[in-house]
């Protein structure tokens, strides 16, 4: 029951890191778009970019892991 309850709340974990990066690459998306982001616009691309390549690998370590246990 211990582990369990470990596995659910590590896999709400991921999906609460999942939604929070893909919202920060939506946010540098939004602020690139209406030009209020100061930065050089390569750097804006590559958080976007790496951001949203975490949570792809996130979701797909999310998938490994619902596999596993089912």
């Amino acid at each position: 029951m211990q582990s369990s309850q470990q596995l659910v709340s590590k896999q709400l974990f991921q999906v609460f890191i999942i939604l929070f990066l893909i919202i920060v690459a939506l946010v540098v998306f939004l602020l690139m778009l209406f030009g209020a982001y100061s930065a050089t616009e390569t750097l804006g691309f590559m958080i976007i970019a790496t951001y949203l390549l975490v949570a792809v690998l996130e979701v797909f370590f999310l998938f490994i892991v619902y596999r596993l246990y089912q």
